[in-house]
């Protein structure tokens, strides 16, 4: 899946739960511009990051093989 894809996702999911951009960034350590970026898939983001947000949207992020 390409960033762009997985990003759409996740703002889909955070739309879904009804938190905001702000909402996130102001509940979390992330910045709106990364909140931004990591939806939109446009930037490189830590997986600090990612699973900051993932936290803070309630968003379960399972890594396999």
């Amino acid at each position: 899946m390409e960033r762009t894809q997985f990003g759409k996702q996740l703002q889909d999911k955070r739309k879904a739960s009804g938190l905001s951009v702000y909402r996130i960034a102001q509940i979390s350590e992330l910045t709106r511009p990364q909140v931004d970026s990591i939806e939109k898939g446009t930037a490189n983001y830590t997986v600090d990051s990612l699973i900051e947000y993932c936290n803070v949207t309630g968003i379960k992020l399972i890594v396999s093989k």
